[in-house]
């Protein structure tokens, strides 16, 4: 997407010859992780369990549901 022959980089660069442009480490690193994390079938169970909770409980509109969840469970997810 970024390639400086076709990408977004040149398109960038033709309407703004001083536009520079930074690659992003943080966002190769999240792409990786996210690579590992798939081809280990633990961490993809564990990770959908946690999405399914935190879903579950975030689409409830009742407020008593949350103080059940903190009441259950001693952590909190941030």
């Amino acid at each position: 997407m970024s390639a400086h022959i076709s990408g977004v980089q040149k398109r960038i660069l033709d309407k703004n010859p001083l536009a520079l442009f930074l690659n992003s480490d943080n966002h190769s690193l999240n792409l990786s992780s996210v690579h590992a994390a798939t081809r280990d079938t633990l961490a993809v169970t564990f990770f959908s369990t946690v999405d399914g909770v935190y879903t579950f409980f975030a689409r409830l509109t009742i407020r008593w549901h949350w103080q059940q969840l903190k009441d259950a469970v001693k952590c909190t997810v941030k």
